[in-house]
């Protein structure tokens, strides 16, 4: 399977991203939807398993880079709790703030490293003679309002990164498969055309939208649509390969 690539030598999906996703009768049927006859039927079938491969790989990979906007949700979400954690504090009864103070100054030993207690802070490797420093409710209040103040300026921190909707890059390159592969099987163009109301017409758009829902039937037909129509339109310089078996 042809990708535009940056890195050499030719990756090679890892194969836990291999999982049958098409049956003989399923290849049957999607060769009807695009008036297909290829020669070999088992080898098509096993080129559209690499297609599927090669897209769970590149999704996961770029699934692991969030967004910022996904970032900054995160951020704004731990800001709220350190906040309602502070109000939290701020309003409980005296009683019971008499009873979490001296729950805080006995303490736990050995909840933390050595002797010391969740609420004291080791000076270990200052030049003091204090080994520990304890830890007040007041003290406590502080940090968790500056950690909410932190939480909350964090966003700047993170760049500038882009914060529309995110590209399915897994679904681009599996379509730049898939031309490939109906290329290489039949002279029919592969071409992309759809109703007033967004429904795939032609057979190469058909065949796609029928053979991506195979992998991810969660996707809306409109995007594998608008994918094609870019795979279609853009002009690509191939500068190298994913292998999806090492045998391919």
């Amino acid at each position: 399977m042809i990708q535009p690539a940056k890195t050499s030598p030719m990756p090679i999906v890892p194969p836990e991203f291999h999982a049958p996703t098409y049956t003989p009768e399923d290849v049957a049927r999607l060769c009807r939807i695009g008036g297909l006859s290829p020669a070999d039927p088992a080898r098509f079938r096993q080129d559209l398993e690499d297609c599927a491969a090669i897209y769970r790989w590149e999704s996961a990979r770029h699934h692991r880079t969030a967004r910022r906007a996904d970032l900054e949700r995160e951020l704004a979400k731990s800001a709220k709790l350190a906040r309602n954690l502070a109000a939290a504090l701020d309003t409980l009864p005296p009683k019971a703030r008499d009873a979490l103070v001296t729950e805080i100054e006995t303490g736990i030993p050995g909840a933390l490293t050595g002797s010391e207690t969740p609420f004291e802070i080791s000076l270990d490797g200052l030049e003091t003679e204090a080994l520990s420093v304890a830890l007040d409710l007041p003290a406590i209040e502080r940090i968790i309002g500056g950690l909410a103040s932190a939480l909350e300026d964090a966003p700047e921190r993170l760049g500038n990164g882009k914060r529309g909707a995110q590209r399915d890059w897994g679904l681009r390159l599996w379509m730049r498969n898939i031309h490939d592969l109906w290329c290489s099987v039949t002279d029919q163009p592969f071409t992309r055309d759809v109703t007033d109301d967004g429904q795939a017409i032609t057979p190469a758009s058909q065949f796609c939208v029928a053979a991506f829902e195979q992998i991810n039937p969660d996707c809306p037909a409109s995007r594998v649509i608008r994918e094609q129509k870019a795979s279609i339109s853009t002009s690509r310089k191939i500068a190298g390969r994913i292998i999806a078996n090492s045998d391919s």
